[in-house]
């Protein structure tokens, strides 16, 4: 029983969250999740969510527009499809926020993995969060690191 214990302790690293940060990023290993920022304030993180329910991409891209828009008060500003290093399905979405009295982007870019038993499906999102000058500067090299990927 040991030996199965600390067989399945030693794959927890090769199930978590990866990808090449993006040109002008640096990773932030001490973290749990992954984190990166840049020098000039922005932020990205990755983040992964139980989904005991099952919905499905667009429910959940479209539940995280609500939110960000009709309860939070984000400017949409465009979205799109999206594909991971694997080729799974995701879609990106874009707003404006203003934090602090500054103009900001903010970037959310979300898949959904069925998972199977005993595991429930997972919600996975990529966060790009900067000043707007920042944010534009800096938006394509998200995306396309947004490509390289790995849950």
């Amino acid at each position: 029983m040991r030996a199965l214990l600390l067989s399945l302790i030693s794959l927890l690293p090769a199930c978590a969250s990866t990808m090449n940060a993006p040109t002008g990023f640096v990773r932030h290993d001490q973290a749990a999740e992954y984190r990166a920022s840049s020098s000039d304030r922005g932020k990205l993180w990755l983040r992964d969510f139980a989904d005991p329910d099952g919905a499905d991409l667009a429910f959940c891209a479209d539940a995280m527009r609500h939110d960000l828009v009709e309860q939070r008060g984000y400017e949409p500003i465009g979205e799109g499809e999206v594909k991971d290093a694997d080729a799974a399905p995701g879609r990106w979405l874009e707003f404006q926020v203003g934090i602090g009295g500054e103009k900001h982007g903010y970037l959310l870019a979300v898949w959904v993995r069925p998972r199977g038993w005993p595991w429930t499906d997972r919600v996975q999102t990529c966060e790009f969060l900067a000043p707007m000058p920042v944010f534009t500067a800096r938006r394509e090299a998200v995306m396309q690191a947004l490509t390289t990927l790995k849950w």
